[in-house]
């Protein structure tokens, strides 16, 4: 039940007497606290009162959120970083033998809720003899789930940055283990990162955040 706002002076001696009823409901534990669901964090009913809180002059009204399922949207469920740069070398030249780049934490997913997968380094350049096309794949505890980026080098020495590239993808129920993969034609790809601060490239990031 909505709070009751007086619209009107005539209103307000009967909206704060409805306000006082709904907060002592809500204190007796008959209506769950006020959630917003677009708000990291939000507090989440669990029983309501418990005279053990009271008892000591407290009230329990719940918890923040835990699981996959009851976080909020935006809510980062995994992240991963590397402050040190990475060769993709000749060998890695399918996607099949990507080279891993950066592995975010594991995290079980309910098998509806999508989630946004963010990369990012802060460039990454040629070191093949000529030409170099060079592709980027999300994996999933080890299998691909696609390719979410690509970039061809005319030259060797040639280099652009930064490097970004995001999508949606929903895992299946279960335990799940994303990273991005790099690959390219010739090789080697330098993927530039760093530990950050004065005069030193940022690191390379994964970000898995909920969606709807």
């Amino acid at each position: 039940m909505p709070l009751v706002r007086p619209t009107d002076l005539g209103g307000v001696i009967p909206a704060i007497n409805a306000m006082a009823d709904q907060l002592e409901r809500w204190a007796r534990g008959e209506l769950p606290p006020v959630v917003d669901p677009k708000v990291l964090g939000s507090w989440l009913e669990v029983g309501g009162v418990t005279t053990a809180a009271l008892a000591t002059g407290g009230v329990t009204l719940g918890k923040l959120a835990t699981s996959y399922s009851d976080a909020p949207p935006g809510y980062l469920i995994a992240s991963g970083s590397t402050s040190s740069p990475i060769g993709i070398l000749t060998a890695n030249n399918t996607e099949a033998n990507a080279l891993t780049l950066v592995t975010a934490g594991s995290f079980t997913a309910d098998g509806t809720r999508p989630v946004a997968v963010t990369f990012f380094a802060p460039s990454w350049n040629n070191g093949a003899p000529g030409f170099n096309l060079v592709k980027l794949s999300l994996f999933d505890n080890g299998v691909s789930q696609g390719q979410i980026a690509q970039h061809s080098f005319a030259a060797q020495g040639d280099f652009t940055g930064p490097v970004g590239a995001a999508t949606k993808y929903t895992p299946s129920a279960g335990a799940h283990t994303l990273s991005i993969r790099g690959w390219n034609t010739v090789g080697p790809t330098n993927v530039s990162a760093g530990a950050g601060g004065a005069g030193n490239w940022a690191p390379m990031v994964v970000l898995v955040q909920l969606l709807n």
